[in-house]
C-alpha cells in the first residue's frame, strides 16, 4: 500500500484513499499562530472533532481519511442539529446540521473567540488546494449557512506554486469580549469517485489554509468596511498567504531534529513526541527554523565537563548562525546535575524565546556570540546541586540563569534582551555574575516584578511597564 502523507496548515491538510487503496494521514498546525489583528483587539482560532462518542475535543493529528461512503449524489445530512453548548462562550442553543456519521466526513468545526477587551470585527479566509487537472468536484465542504456569515468565493490563486481556491467567510456581527463565533467551516469529504490519479495530483499533501483576520470594530459602520480597510479587499492577489506559506513539520525523534535542524533551509517545528537527545557530540542547529514545543519535552543529560571535551556535547541546543524561535507550552531540559546549558547561542546566531520551560544544572541559557531575546517562557538553573566551575578563570559568568560570555559581552558582541518570562532565583535587571556587575538585560518599557515562594525561590516576571 502507498502511503501518502498529509500536513495540515491551520484548518486541515487532506489527502485520500482512493478507490484502490492509495491512503493518507491527517494532521494539524496549532491554531494560535493563525491570526492577524489590527487595533487593541486579540482573537484566538479554535478547531475541535468530534469524539466516538459525539463529544467534542481538540482537533487531533494524524487520522486516516478515506473517500465517504454513500448513495446518490451527495453525502446525506444528519437528523436535527448538533449543539455548541460544550463550547464557551458560544450562544446557548446554537448548532449546525452535520453530515451522516460513519460516512467518512472529516470533522473540522473552526470557531473564533475575542480573547481581548474590545469589540471586534471578524473574517476566515480559507484557501482549498485545488491542483490543475482536477474536477473540483472532488472536493466537498459543509460551511455554516447562518446569516451571520456571508460567504465569498474568491477564486483561483497560486501559492508557492500550487494552484489553490480561495473562499472568504466574513462575520456579519460584532464580536463581544469573551464570546466565542459560531464555526465558519464544519466538515470536508473526498468525492466517492475520487481515484488514484486524482490523489496524484496532490502530491504528498493536499492541504486546505485558513487565517482569522480581526481589528476593533469602533469607528467602522460594518464588518466588511472594517476589515478590508484594516487588510485588504481579499482577492486572487491580496489574500493571507500571498507571500508564501511554511509547512509544518512534526518531529519525533532525535534523528528528526537532527535532520531539519541541519538542512540549511527555513523550516516550521512541531515537536510531536518527547525527544531524548544522546549524541555524545551535540545538537546543533544551523537551519533557520521556528519550533513549537507542543507540550513535550526535549531532554538529555550531558554532564560537565563533557565527555568528548566540546563545547556543543554540554548543551541540549546549540544554535549557531541562523534565526530560531522557540514557542509553544513544553520545556527544554539539560538533566545532569552538572550539566551546562539547555540552550547556547553561537556565531552571530539570534534565538527568541516566547514560550516553554528551560532547566538546567549550571545555566539555562548560553550566549557565546549572537542574540538571545526572550518575550515568555519559564527559567531555572539548579545552581544548589552544580560542582561547576566558580571563578572567573575562563572568561564566563559563573553559574547563572542566563550566561554571556564575558569578552563577548563587553564588545556587544552576545546581546540579551529580556521583554518577559519568568526567571527563578535570577533578576535580569541586575545582574551580577562573574566579571561583569550591574548589568541590565530588562528591554526599555518593561520592568521586573519579584513574587517570593513558599519554598523561599524568588521568581523574577518580566512585564510591561
Amino acid at each position: 500500500m502507498k502511503k501518502k502523507i498529509l500536513v495540515v496548515l491551520s484548518i486541515l491538510l487532506i489527502a485520500a484513499m482512493a478507490i484502490t487503496g492509495t491512503m493518507a494521514y491527517l494532521t494539524d498546525e496549532q491554531s494560535d499562530v493563525n491570526v492577524m489583528t489590527v487595533g487593541n483587539v486579540k482573537i484566538q482560532q479554535l478547531e475541535y472533532e468530534r469524539d466516538e462518542n459525539g463529544n467534542l475535543r481538540e482537533f487531533t493529528q494524524d487520522k486516516p481519511i478515506v473517500p465517504a461512503v454513500y448513495d446518490g449524489d451527495s453525502l446525506p445530512w444528519s437528523n436535527g442539529l448538533y449543539v455548541w453548548d460544550s463550547i464557551d462562550g458560544v450562544p446557548a442553543g446554537a448548532g449546525n446540521q452535520l453530515f451522516v456519521d460513519g460516512a467518512n466526513a472529516v470533522d473540522k468545526f473552526v470557531f473564533v473567540r475575542n480573547t481581548g477587551k474590545t469589540d471586534a470585527y471578524y473574517r476566515t479566509v480559507i484557501a482549498i488546494e485545488c491542483p490543475e487537472g482536477l474536477d473540483p468536484d472532488m472536493i466537498h465542504i459543509n460551511v455554516n449557512g447562518n446569516t451571520r456569515f456571508t460567504w465569498s468565493n474568491v477564486g483561483y490563486t497560486t501559492i508557492d506554486g500550487v494552484q489553490y481556491f480561495v473562499k472568504e467567510a466574513l462575520y456579519n456581527e460584532i464580536l463581544t469580549p469573551g464570546e466565542t463565533s459560531r464555526p465558519s467551516l464544519l466538515q470536508v469529504y473526498l468525492d466517492k469517485a475520487a481515484t488514484n490519479e486524482d490523489v496524484e495530483l496532490f502530491g504528498d499533501r493536499m492541504e486546505v489554509l485558513a487565517v482569522s483576520q480581526a481589528v476593533q470594530a469602533e469607528g467602522f459602520a460594518d464588518s466588511n468596511t472594517a476589515l478590508d480597510t484594516a487588510f485588504y479587499d481579499v482577492t486572487t492577489v491580496t489574500h493571507p498567504w500571498m507571500n508564501g506559506v511554511v509547512i509544518p513539520q512534526y518531529v519525533y525523534s532525535e534523528a528528526d531534529l537532527d535532520k531539519v535542524a541541519t538542512a540549511g533551509a527555513p523550516a516550521s517545528v512541531i515537536i510531536g513526541d518527547d525527544i531524548a537527545l544522546t549524541s555524545e557530540s551535540g545538537n546543533i542547529i544551523i537551519s533557520d527554523l521556528t519550533i513549537d514545543l507542543n507540550s513535550k519535552t526535549i531532554s538529555t543529560v550531558r554532564p560537565y565537563p563533557s565527555a568528548s571535551g566540546t563545547t556543543e556535547s554540554i548543551s541540549a541546543l546549540v544554535i549557531r548562525g541562523s534565526n530560531v524561535t522557540i514557542e509553544g507550552e513544553g520545556t527544554i531540559v539539560n538533566e545532569d546535575p552538572t550539566s551546562a546549558y539547555a540552550v547556547s547561542v553561537y556565531d552571530g546566531a539570534t534565538v527568541t524565546i516566547k514560550g516553554g520551560n528551560f532547566i538546567s544544572g549550571h545555566d539555562a541559557l548560553y550566549v557565546k556570540e549572537g542574540t538571545l531575546i526572550i518575550e515568555g517562557g519559564f527559567f531555572v538553573a539548579n545552581l544548589d546541586t552544580v560542582p561547576g566551575p566558580t571563578d572567573d578563570s575562563a572568561g564566563c559568568f559563573s553559574s547563572s540563569v542566563i550566561n554571556c560570555y564575558d569578552d563577548t559581552y563587553r564588545v556587544g558582541a552576545a546581546i540579551v534582551i529580556v521583554k518577559g518570562g519568568t526567571f527563578v532565583n535570577f533578576d535580569p535587571s541586575n545582574v551580577h555574575e562573574g566579571k561583569i556587575h550591574n548589568q541590565n538585560f530588562v528591554a526599555d518599557g518593561y520592568k521586573v516584578v519579584a513574587a517570593a515562594q513558599a519554598n523561599g525561590d524568588i521568581w523574577y516576571t518580566v512585564v510591561p511597564e
